[in-house]
C-alpha cells in the first residue's frame, strides 16, 4: 500500500485458496473475477483478472479465491494427489 501511495504500481495477488478476503478490504463484495477464472482456463491471462481499486489509482488486485484446495485440485480416475505442507503431516486428496 506504501509503494502505490508513492505513485508506484503495485498488484497485490490474493493466493489464500478458502480464504481470500483481500477485495473485501477494498469493498468488492463480489469480484467479477477471480484467480479463479485464471486457473480454470475461463480466462486465458492473468491480467484478465486484475482489479482496480478505487482508493488507491496505483493498485490493483487479483482477487483470490474462497473454494477450498480439495476443489482445486484436477481429479483424475484413479489418480491421488499427495500434499506435504511444511512442518505438518502428510495429506492425501482422493
Amino acid at each position: 500500500m506504501l509503494l502505490a501511495q508513492q505513485g508506484k504500481r503495485v498488484v497485490w495477488a490474493d493466493l489464500d485458496v478458502g480464504g481470500a478476503d483481500a477485495h473485501i478490504l477494498f469493498g468488492m463484495l463480489n469480484p467479477p473475477r477471480t484467480l479463479t477464472d485464471f486457473v480454470e482456463r475461463r480466462v486465458e491471462r492473468l491480467d484478465a483478472v486484475l482489479q482496480q481499486v478505487s482508493a488507491h489509482p496505483f493498485l490493483q488486485l487479483i482477487p483470490g479465491t474462497g473454494d477450498t484446495l480439495a476443489t482445486r485440485i484436477p481429479q483424475k480416475r484413479g489418480h491421488k494427489k499427495t500434499f506435504v505442507p511444511a512442518g505438518e503431516q502428510e495429506v492425501t486428496c482422493q
